[in-house]
Parts: C-alpha cells; structure tokens; sequence
C-alpha cells in the first residue's frame, strides 16, 4: 500500500511516467485487486507498446478475469517482444505457457500446441511446470517431444 502511495504521488507528478504506472499495476495485482491491475498495465502499455514484460503481466491478469480472447491478444504480443529480445527474458517461457493455456481455452488448438512445444524448449529441465504442459499436450492429442 506505500509503495502504491508513491507510485500515485509520482503519477501526480508525472503523469506520462509509465514506470509508474506498470509500477500501480504491481502493486495491485499483489494486493489481488484484478481489474485495477489490468486497467493499470492497459494504460502502461498503451504508453510504452514495446515493453514486453508489461504486456506479460497483463495477459496473465487478463486470463485471471476469465478474459481469454484479451489475454490471448497481450500474451501473443509478449511472445512476440521478448522472443525477440537478444537474451531471453526470465518470463519468456512463462508468457508462452499461460499463453498455450489461454489458446487451449479458446479452443485455439494448433496455437496452443505451438506455444506448448516453445515453452518445453525454452523452460529448465526443472521448472515445475514441465509435467502440466506435456500433459496439456497429451490432452491436445500430441505427444511432447523434448
């Protein structure tokens, strides 16, 4: 609740600083307040569109508001940026995990099946993870390959 204090202050101050923002954002979606995460990381990435952990964050909130078809849209645009970057960010595989979750929901099979498969090559062997996506997959009718 400070830190949320601080970030509105800066917002007050700034209130084009997207830091903040994204920044409200975390400390909402720690405080489990959804729809004010998502309305905070909405208007972050609108202000900065290329910063891919912010668009990360959001679908994974957007799937938590039972907002699949938004999640699916952010989570694509996550993949996108950080499968892009030069070193691979820390939540890269997780993106493309909940990313083949959000398709499987949507009934969006060959997507799912391809986010799957990235997540297995990207993921450590001992992220704890793993089991649930090779089930996923065998749920999808294709066998993990590793």
């Amino acid at each position: 609740r400070d830190a949320l204090s601080d970030f509105q202050r800066t917002r007050e101050l700034r209130p084009t600083r997207a830091e903040a923002i994204a920044g409200m954002g975390d400390c909402y979606d720690q405080m489990r307040q959804v729809p004010e995460a998502v309305r905070a990381y909405d208007e972050a990435v609108a202000a900065v569109p290329t910063r891919g952990e912010w668009w990360y964050r959001l679908g994974r909130l957007q799937l938590d508001a039972s907002r699949t078809a938004d999640s699916v849209r952010s989570l694509s645009r996550a993949a996108v940026l950080g499968d892009a970057e030069q070193h691979r960010p820390a939540w890269l595989a997780d993106a493309h995990r909940i990313l083949g979750d959000a398709m499987k929901l949507a009934g969006e099979r060959a997507g799912a099946i391809e986010h799957y498969r990235r997540y297995l090559e990207i993921a450590p062997r001992t992220a704890i993870d793993r089991e649930s996506v090779q089930e996923s997959l065998l749920d999808l009718g294709v066998a993990p390959s590793e």
